[in-house]
């Protein structure tokens, strides 16, 4: 096996359009599973900075209970 190839996954070698999209299907059931996609690995974290994920998050808690955001992580603040 080369070592150059061991570096990079499989998950970072996917293209930045497609790891948005998978960004965007996680992102549309709840914002914590959103938060834990963004977290798993830096090219899904980048792939989040779309406005094609933004359009797509489930951000209902947030609108039924708007200071419920106040105990979440704040992973949107560093979006923008």
């Amino acid at each position: 096996m080369d070592p150059k190839k061991a570096d990079i996954s499989r998950l970072e070698a996917l293209p930045q359009d497609l790891l948005g999209e998978i960004v965007a299907k996680v992102g549309a059931t709840t914002a914590e599973d959103f938060h834990n996609c963004i977290l798993v690995c830096k090219e899904l974290g980048a792939s989040a900075n779309d406005k094609h994920v933004f359009k797509t998050l489930n951000l209902a808690l947030l609108v039924k209970k708007p200071l419920s955001g106040t105990q979440t992580p704040s992973y949107y603040e560093n979006m923008s």
